[in-house]
């Protein structure tokens, strides 16, 4: 059904080196087909790299409707790999279509028809949503794992710091940055933006806020005076608190407060608001990082996407619940251990943010 060579042939081609899991995982399903016949709705955010993600997938044995959540910008070049491959891209699905298995961000899919067997989820946003919701099928939260201080800590705040470089370049040196959230892509961001600036601010709420360094100043969320008082005097205001329209809807904030600041949002949702319009924003409100051609490096999201597709086989074992459950903590760890030791990176330092 599918032409799975132009998959390999691009990826050959693209000499991405960096997917030690997904390439394991490729080998496993090629042999055993877990995922034989499954209808498989797949809503992330559509880049090329999500391309390999979705070519094991169909090598599992599954048939693949790709779509993408909105709020993310769409990679042409992923979209025209995936359709020569014989893949239906369908970016404004029927709602009403049956699934077996939706694997979804920012649960954007629980307002379509149920699927069959169950959901995995890719964000912090939407793992609160399913939450709530209480849906009577399985939803597994890659979100809800130690997993994720790879992609939020490391390669987000990469990510942010590329686009920064990419953006003013060393302009931004010694210059005062704020940062809304304090969760694991503020620290993330943290962890990079002090390799080129000891003037930064951090703002959350007080529970969430740890003790002054030389170069770092926490600021208790609630605190508006001093709130405001940071931000008309920063370089740069960067949102990653996962919160919609934060500043417009908590602080009653626009484009004035914030002087001639660079404003970023880094977080899925609009955390902006409707007091600002599109152009006060770099890249139009949407994650800053997106504007890079690879807007997360390939290494942190590896990990995570080999999840998001094993979530599956949690599923199918049964060994979920009806409604929440967090990816088990014993296959996120070994994950990370792995990782790890490939890597090497301060691992330690992100699991601090978890």
């Amino acid at each position: 059904m599918y032409d799975l060579q132009v998959l390999e042939k691009a990826r050959l081609d693209s000499a991405i080196l960096d997917m030690p899991f997904l390439e394991k995982q490729r080998l496993e399903v090629k042999k055993i087909k877990p995922f034989l016949g499954l209808n498989i709705l797949h809503n992330i955010p559509l880049t090329y790299a999500t391309a390999f993600k979705i070519e094991v997938l169909a090598l599992a044995g599954a048939n693949v409707c790709v779509t993408a959540p909105n709020g993310f910008p769409v990679e042409e070049r992923a979209v025209q790999l995936l359709k020569s491959a014989g893949f239906r891209v369908d970016l404004r699905p029927n709602t009403t279509e049956i699934f077996d298995i939706h694997l979804d961000c920012c649960a954007e899919l629980l307002k379509n028809t149920s699927p069959t067997l169950g959901a995995v989820e890719l964000t912090q946003s939407g793992s609160v949503i399913y939450q709530t919701a209480n849906p009577d099928y399985p939803v597994v939260s890659v979100d809800d794992s130690k997993l994720k201080v790879l992609e939020t800590f490391f390669g987000t705040g990469d990510g942010f710091s590329r686009a920064m470089q990419q953006l003013v370049g060393d302009d931004k040196t010694a210059k005062p940055f704020v940062i809304f959230g304090n969760g694991k892509v503020g620290k993330g961001i943290l962890y990079v933006i002090r390799k080129f600036t000891d003037k930064i601010f951090v703002i959350d709420i007080k529970e969430r806020l740890a003790a002054n360094s030389p170069e770092v100043t926490y600021i208790d969320a609630s605190d508006i005076d001093a709130v405001k008082n940071v931000i008309k005097h920063s370089y740069c205001c960067i949102t990653a608190t996962g919160k919609r329209h934060l500043l417009t809807g908590f602080y009653s904030f626009s484009k004035a407060d914030f002087g001639d600041a660079i404003l970023v949002n880094m977080g899925a949702e609009d955390e902006y608001g409707d007091n600002f319009a599109v152009t006060d924003v770099e890249f139009n409100k949407q994650p800053f990082n997106f504007s890079l051609n690879e807007p997360t490096a390939f290494r942190y999201l590896d990990p995570i996407f080999y999840a998001h597709n094993i979530g599956i086989n949690l599923i199918l074992s049964n060994t979920v619940k009806k409604a929440y459950n967090a990816f088990p903590d014993n296959q996120a760890v070994d994950i990370l251990e792995k990782w790890q030791a490939i890597y090497q990176e301060p691992l330690a330092e992100a699991l601090l943010s978890f």
